[in-house]
């Protein structure tokens, strides 16, 4: 009797007595089987299945005469995998073939399947029995290099590749780096359980996540089985950087050395002569009929009628023929694809020995494919398909340790296993010997090599290969760079239906590569990839219909393509559904739904999503507001390399947005992204060093960064290069080169160098002036509607520059740029309704508009409401309110309004006359050049008020007025020449300042000029000159001009004597109150009155 083991053990002893009653035993041996503990109930179960592989035909279990039912759950439904309570003081009796119509209910537990035991190496849980064949996979490829997308036909090599830039996101296919890779291969740890002989009829569904097989006579025929859909994980746009070893001895399992080198077993099957057919020989004829159909070898290819073959070929058991029909379902050559079926047919397969079935069973828990993923399982199938001689298990059993999957990395190991099974003549192994020298991975990198191996195994028809091999010439990689060749080697590998091999093809279709770009072929080979289900073809499909390339454009048909991608596990389809719900494309706009899908790619690592998800939540859009969150997917996103998100953390730090601002740090992230060439990061570093934040100005750096990112065709570098060129930072002043750069940046849509480069026409800086061009950049800007573009246009319209002067247009456009917020066409609105320009005059209107600017903070439309109050325009005229608002703009430096305060004060507007508070504001605003304030403080000097009498001062402060062209500071600044107060004496300047002030329409000045030439001051006497500027004045309604006139009429000077014409004007002055022609008129009178005169 065998030992029983420890701790504790379930007695099993076979009875072959089939009649129940008797309840006999046989003088067998028992059999023991370690039970599993239940965590949650402390209790024991035994597996069915295990059961099964100690008792290969056992039909149910006795306990005397009792029988042991199954376990149900509480919805009285078979737990699965089916189990019995372990009973361990008791022997069970187990028999064969004797059908059992009753099962009563008993409790209830779950549990998973464990991992089974191997040697030397501990499993969770209990060991189940003894080390038993362990299974493997000639679909396990790990990634060959880079690039390598997955193929859905022999390859398991996926790929994350990527393509020229469309809409946000990439075509992939070709352009990745070697460190570029996502691996796939297979998982697991329960050995297969042994089936009985008669197979299972379609029916009869395994459970996707299961790892076991029913009883027959048990099967529930009420259970459907679920289809899975195919959905691998992808991380694209992630850098892949291979794992360091541990130090820690893991368990290895041996691989066969060149003395004990596994013997591969040779089936020759031929059928038996007619007279001899038996069933199995017949199977064998329909699997053979059934490899011609799907190999179209001597008859045309067809899935279908293959599928037919090897289904009646499976029924009758045949190995062979049920690991093809689960091939059929597991890529979805002729049918969906269904893992649950695939399962159900590979482990079928694999419990009669089959080692290639066990190699996909290893894939499939390898990838989480309708089962749960799990690496032990995987290498205990893959070691089992070793064990059943496949080469393709010691492949499988290399690629974990390269990936330290399930095992610890050990690339040496992982050599040993590829070497063993390309030795065995697997062109997989030999392909991932390839990957290793392309990599360096082990072995000192070669790619002369790498290349070398992947042919032999690309010559030998191994399609991953062939891709490889079309990557390395597309690149140039170990071979002179050949894109016709890399064309020709994906198209043989899509010949033999690689769906990597098509999806490349179609790309190379589909770019400006070196071959004819046919968008018509890209599509055909993106539809043949998708049909094969390559997640990354549908995403292909969907960059061409959203960009209507070779097809109409169609956003909806793209948002299902994406969609169908995304749902396969493709991050990057999962961003472009994000993108699409971000921007409504194909959807409603929905940004909750773009951070779902946002979020699943940035999971599994992808970049642009992590990126994304820290958009979403620096703008709180679709998610709350957070910006440490933000900055937590920034930094994953940058601790991958990726620029734009170190380029986003300098933000952060810059604005002090989630972090305490901090502009160093913002310059070191800032350099990190600038020195990998990110243009914005070298623009954000220039503007640094320009405005001397973090770092003390430095205008040669600052050119030197902004021209790097200039070079790059950076708009906003452009823009800035520009400006120091205007402003001489760091260059001389050079309003060309300014211009020049302004154009460029312009040419690249930067819409404030439209106004920019507008501006520079308007005022002819580096180029010739041009109101026309000004314009028309400003017109570019305003319809991108930027607000001061807009204001300036009006502002062009107002005063008729470069085009014809319509206010009504100006109005239309200092309204568009009021509606931004834009202060200054606020205020202009006003004076144009307070004016009745463009508008019907509307003060209220003008009110309006005026106080939206004042309310801002414009000094100006507070001056300008000061004297709406003063002057009752549209209001009551009310001083005290006048006062508030001057007061308001005055305190701002408003010259105008320092002024008006300065005056209200004199005259005792709103407040009691004060000269020494008028002098003050008065004096404010002379001090800033306002030639009204230098005219009223030179009065002030001049007349004595708020100030003692000085007319020196009021000639310095008339000169000042006078040169800015104030006619009345003209006109008394000559006036103290002539007369000789505060200065010399000098009729010469006098004179001049009188013409500048006569020539402005000065009525006084016009008077003294002709005074001057009249009584010949400074100048030969001379009458007719003298008549023409007293005309003038008089024609002014100036008393003095009119009663000189008068004079030279009554006396005859430059004219006939005339005393009618000498009266009326002595009459004109006289009743403007001029008392010397009232006396002159008067004088004139009298002598009318005389007869004699």
């Amino acid at each position: 009797m065998a030992p029983r083991p420890q701790p504790i053990s379930q007695g099993f002893r076979p009875v072959y007595n089939t009649d129940i009653s008797t309840a006999s035993t046989s003088l067998s041996e028992p059999v023991y089987i370690e039970p599993h503990l239940d965590s949650q109930t402390g209790g024991y179960i035994v597996l069915w299945d295990e059961i099964l592989e100690a008792f290969k035909n056992a039909s149910h279990i006795r306990n005397g005469s009792t029988l042991v039912p199954f376990l149900r759950d509480g919805n009285f439904q078979l737990q699965r995998p089916l189990r019995i309570r372990a009973c361990p003081d008791i022997i069970f009796n187990v028999f064969f073939d004797t059908p059992v119509n009753d099962l009563s209910l008993d409790s209830l537990w779950i549990a998973d399947l464990p991992a089974s035991p191997t040697p030397n190496r501990p499993v969770s849980g209990p060991q189940l029995y003894p080390q038993a064949e362990s299974p493997t996979s000639n679909r396990l490829s790990y990634p060959l290099p880079p690039s390598s997308a997955p193929n859905t036909t022999e390859s398991q090599v996926r790929r994350d590749v990527r393509s020229p830039q469309y809409g946000g996101e990439t075509f992939r296919g070709i352009e990745l780096s070697p460190t570029t890779i996502t691996v796939t291969a297979p998982r697991s740890t329960a050995s297969a359980p042994q089936y009985r002989s008669d197979p299972f009829s379609d029916s009869n569904a395994i459970p996707s996540t299961a790892s076991y097989v029913r009883a027959p006579q048990f099967v529930n025929e009420n259970l459907s089985l679920g289809n899975d859909f195919y959905n691998h994980t992808q991380i694209p746009n992630a850098v892949w950087k291979p794992p360091q070893p541990q130090n820690e001895e893991p368990y290895k399992p041996q691989p066969p050395s060149q003395q004990q080198s596994y013997q591969l077993k040779q089936q020759q099957e031929l059928p038996r002569r007619e007279s001899e057919t038996k069933p199995q020989d017949i199977a064998l004829l329909e699997y053979n009929q059934g490899l011609a159909y799907l190999k179209g070898d001597g008859i045309p290819q067809d899935y279908y009628k293959a599928m037919e073959m090897f289904r009646k070929a499976a029924k009758q058991g045949n190995p062979k023929a049920q690991c093809e029909l689960a091939l059929l379902y597991y890529k979805g050559d002729g049918v969906p694809k269904d893992f649950s079926k695939a399962l159900k047919w590979f482990l079928r397969a694999a419990t009669q020995e089959n080692g290639k079935a066990q190699s996909y069973l290893g894939d499939m828990y390898y990838e989480g494919e309708g089962v749960p993923q799990d690496y032990a399982i995987c290498m205990d199938w893959c070691l089992k398909a070793v064990s059943n001689g496949e080469p393709y298990g010691m492949n499988n059993i290399g690629v974990l340790y390269l990936t330290g999957k399930g095992v610890d990395l050990d690339y040496t190991e992982a050599m040993k296993w590829f070497v063993n099974a390309a030795d065995h003549g697997d062109l997989t192994g030999q392909a991932h010997i390839a990957h290793m020298y392309e990599l360096g991975l082990g072995v000192e990198k070669d790619l002369a090599k790498a290349m070398e191996t992947y042919l032999k195994a690309a010559s030998q028809g191994h399609d991953s290969s062939q891709c490889a091999v079309g990557r390395m010439y597309q690149t140039g990689e170990g071979v002179p760079k050949d894109e016709s060749k890399a064309l020709e080697w994906f198209l043989r590998a899509a010949a033999q239906g690689s769906a990597d091999g098509m999806n490349r093809a179609g790309l190379m279709y589909l770019q400006f590569t070196g071959v004819q770009q046919d968008n018509s072929k890209a599509l055909e080979w993106f539809y043949k990839a998708s049909n094969k289900g390559l997640a990354v073809a549908f995403y292909n499909l969907g960059h061409m219909y959203e960009g209507g390339i070779g097809v109409p454009k169609d956003i909806q048909k793209a948002m299902e393509l994406y969609l169908k991608a995304a749902n396969n596990g493709d991050t990057c389809a999962q961003v472009a559904a994000g993108r699409m719900y971000y921007y409504g494309h194909g959807v409603p706009e929905n940004f909750p739904k773009a951070v779902e899908w946002f979020l699943k790619a940035a999971k599994e690592g992808n970049v642009r999503a992590q990126v994304n998800m820290g958009n979403m939540y620096r703008d709180g859009t679709g998610v709350a507001k957070d910006p440490s969150a933000a900055m937590e997917w920034y930094i994953k996103a940058a601790n991958q390399g990726d620029v734009l998100a170190q380029t986003n953390i300098g933000v952060l730090y810059f604005d002090g947005t989630g972090v305490p601002q901090n502009y160093s740090k913002a310059m070191e992230w800032y350099f990190k992204a600038a020195g990998k060439g990110n243009a914005r990061a070298q623009y954000l570093l220039g503007s640094m060093y320009d405005e001397g934040q973090g770092t003390p100005k430095d205008y040669s750096k600052a050119m030197e960064w902004l021209l790097k990112a200039a070079e790059q065709d950076y708009a906003m570098a452009q823009s800035s290069i520009s400006l120091m060129y205007k402003d001489g930072k760091g260059v001389p002043v050079d309003y060309v080169k300014a211009a020049e750069w302004c154009r460029k940046a312009a040419e690249n849509k930067d819409i404030g160098s439209y106004v920019n480069l507008g501006f520079m026409y308007y005022k002819g800086e580096g180029v010739p002036q041009d109101y026309s061009k000004a314009m028309e950049w400003f017109l570019k800007a305003a319809n991108e509607g930027e607000s001061d573009a807009q204001h300036v246009i009006g502002h062009m319209y107002f005063h008729g520059e470069g085009v014809a002067e319509d206010h009504y247009k100006a109005m239309e456009w200092f309204m568009k740029s009021a509606n931004q917020g834009v202060i200054l066409s606020q205020r202009n609105i006003g004076f144009m309704y307070e004016d009745g320009s463009g508008v019907p005059q509307d003060y209220s209107r003008a009110m309006e508009w005026y106080l939206k600017a004042a309310n801002q903070g414009d000094a100006k439309a507070q001056n300008s409401i000061a004297v709406m109050y003063a002057e009752g325009k549209g209001v009551p005229t009310d001083d005290s309110k006048a006062i508030g608002w001057l007061f308001k703009a005055a305190a701002q430096g408003l010259a105008d309004s320092q002024y008006a305060l300065g005056c209200m004060y004199k005259h005792g507007r709103g407040v009691l006359v004060d000269y020494s508070k008028a002098v003050e504001w008065i004096l404010k605003a002379a001090n800033q050049g306002s030639a009204d304030a230098e005219f009223e403080i030179a009065t002030m000097y001049k007349n004595g008020e708020g100030v003692p009498r000085d007319f020196a001062k009021a000639a310095a402060w008339f000169h000042k007025a006078a040169k800015q062209g104030d006619r009345e500071a003209q006109y008394d600044f000559g006036l103290l020449y002539f007369t000789g107060q505060g200065i010399l004496q000098n009729y010469k300047q006098a004179l001049e300042w009188f013409l500048l002030a006569a020539n402005q329409g000065e009525p006084n000045a016009q008077n003294y000029v002709g005074y001057m030439y009249h009584n010949g001051f400074g100048i030969p006497q001379n009458f007719s000159v003298a008549m023409g500027w007293y005309m003038k004045a008089a024609d002014q309604g100036n008393a003095v001009a009119q009663n000189n006139l008068g004079s030279m009429f009554e006396n005859g000077q430059d004219v006939y004597m005339d005393h009618s014409r000498a009266l009326e004007w002595y009459t004109k002055a006289a009743n403007q109150g001029d008392p010397v022609a009232k006396k002159n008129a008067d004088r004139v009178r009298r002598l009318f009155a005389n007869p004699f005169w």
